[in-house]
């Protein structure tokens, strides 16, 4: 989905409903996670959550069904956003503090089905930054940020499956669940609801 932002009025209507899903969300989920004492309940309670949004439809899947106005008010891509940012990439951000830009994006690249790799290093390499050493050739270069992708997807994977968007079926194999794959739609909806609101932004500065 890429939204049509073509005047200053549907800017502020864009940011306004996104913000007033957002302030819904963040009431469920602090009641969510606050109510009870039991860990297991809560995370069972925030999942329960985070599925009630993910099973609505995307940005996209509602600009197909209706106008562009009607889409805001639905709001769940905001919400699924909104829990995915405060739970599962909070907890990676208290692991490690390396390249935060790239975290959603490579979440994204691994609900979508891919695995970690050149692939996924060459997507996520304009929102990284690594410390390389100097005087690495190219190849070097390259295989030490496929190793960093792959470390930070181990991470990312670990949460994910705490909240039932990945589940292990063996030793070293994993598959993203139907949770997961709605998940993703939405984070790629939200990701790009922010590129277009930010470009419109942007277009309309004095």
């Amino acid at each position: 989905m890429q939204l049509a932002i073509n005047t200053i009025e549907e800017l502020q209507q864009a940011i306004r409903m996104q913000r007033t899903a957002t302030a819904k969300t963040i009431l469920e989920l602090h009641g969510a996670v606050t109510c009870v004492d039991d860990p297991v309940v809560a995370a069972a309670q925030v999942i329960h959550l985070l599925s009630s949004y993910a099973v609505l439809p995307t940005l996209t899947e509602h600009q197909k069904s209706m106008p562009m106005r009607g889409a805001y008010k639905q709001g769940a891509t905001f919400g699924v956003a909104l829990i995915v940012g405060e739970l599962m990439l909070k907890q990676v951000r208290q692991v490690t503090d390396s390249f935060p830009r790239a975290h959603l994006m490579l979440l994204i690249h691994l609900l979508s089905g891919m695995q970690p790799g050149v692939d996924a290093a060459e997507l996520l390499a304009g929102y990284m930054t690594f410390g390389l050493e100097e005087g690495l050739s190219p190849l070097q270069k390259q295989e030490q940020t496929v190793m960093l992708v792959s470390q930070l997807a181990d991470t990312l994977m670990g949460i994910a499956e705490q909240y039932q968007l990945i589940e292990t079926l063996e030793p070293l194999h994993s598959t993203v669940t139907p949770l997961g794959l709605r998940v993703a739609l939405h984070l790629l909806d939200a990701h790009q609801f922010v590129n277009d609101v930010v470009e419109a932004h942007q277009r309309f500065q004095p």
